[in-house]
């Protein structure tokens, strides 16, 4: 059986003093979405000043360094970035000019202070959207069933999200309602109701929205009991018809084009006093350690 003695109290506290010190790398996380075409600026949350010696941008994947701040000098590094981006020596932020889609990716902005020596890390995540248009809703009658098959899609645009709508009210999958890929389909087993229901399909990414809106006029085939929804689509359904309803929505951006969320995973970064502790569990491993 393990056994505590006073003489493993040093191994423990330098355990500590290395758990401390991985904490001392501690990141927060943003995400910020944009459009092609634009310019956005990465916001470091450095307060600049003489205390910080070292400020270095990243991308993360592929690891790639984008440019190195240092007392004595500023080196950018060759990369598809080259020429388009610029960092800005009074906050640290980094501006990056013409955006493409394939910008979207992680990056980091890691820096060093004079009085600590540790890094401090921020992650942010940089997504490029094509703003999405022109909803549209086709619908597909199931042979052999009476169930149908309403498609969302857009003309142009990035959409990601598809949320459907019965008369107001979010739908998901129940008992007449399954839905299919990302979203962007949805089966509807008909019921004996006595008027149209109306349909909703909002279809977008976090930059805008669209909303495409129909009708389901009343089905004439008799339910049975076996007409259920299937757990596939394995009848063939045939393209009834389609509508469109062109409600944009933009989400709110900043005048550049791009908007900010705070990732939920976010870390706080580290306080200044985490060298102050890593200096007294020093000073208390080397006291037990005279002592015994």
């Amino acid at each position: 059986m393990w056994k505590f003695s006073i003489r493993m109290v040093p191994s423990l506290l330098s355990v500590v003093i290395c758990a401390i010190y991985v904490a001392g790398t501690g990141a927060s996380g943003t995400t910020v979405y944009t459009i092609p075409g634009k310019r956005v600026t990465l916001l470091s949350g450095i307060t600049a000043g003489p205390h910080i010696a070292e400020v270095e941008w990243k991308r993360s994947s592929p690891r790639t360094t984008l440019v190195r701040y240092s007392k004595t000098n500023t080196k950018y590094f060759e990369s598809i970035y080259t020429g388009r981006i610029k960092l800005n020596l009074s906050n640290f932020n980094l501006e990056i000019l013409d955006l493409w889609k394939n910008d979207t990716g992680d990056f980091e902005v890691i820096f060093t202070k004079d009085n600590s020596g540790l890094e401090n890390r921020k992650l942010i995540r940089l997504e490029v959207y094509e703003l999405v248009s022109g909803a549209n809703i086709v619908v597909q009658n199931c042979t052999g069933t009476c169930n149908l098959k309403l498609t969302c899609s857009v003309t142009s645009g990035d959409a990601i999200s598809f949320t459907w709508q019965r008369e107001g009210e979010i739908v998901g999958n129940d008992s007449t309602h399954q839905l299919g890929g990302l979203g962007e389909t949805l089966l509807v087993r008909q019921t004996a109701e006595a008027k149209d229901v109306p349909y909703n399909c909002e279809v977008g990414n976090p930059l805008n929205t669209v909303v495409a809106g129909i009708k389901l006029e009343r089905h004439a085939c008799k339910l049975r009991s076996s007409d259920t929804v299937p757990d596939k689509i394995t009848t063939p359904c045939t393209a009834a018809h389609s509508t469109t309803k062109t409600d944009g929505k933009i989400n709110n951006m900043s005048g550049d084009g791009s908007k900010v969320r705070e990732r939920n995973t976010a870390m706080p970064l580290v306080p200044q006093k985490m060298s102050l502790l890593v200096g007294l569990a020093v000073m208390v491993t080397l006291l037990i350690s005279l002592s015994l």
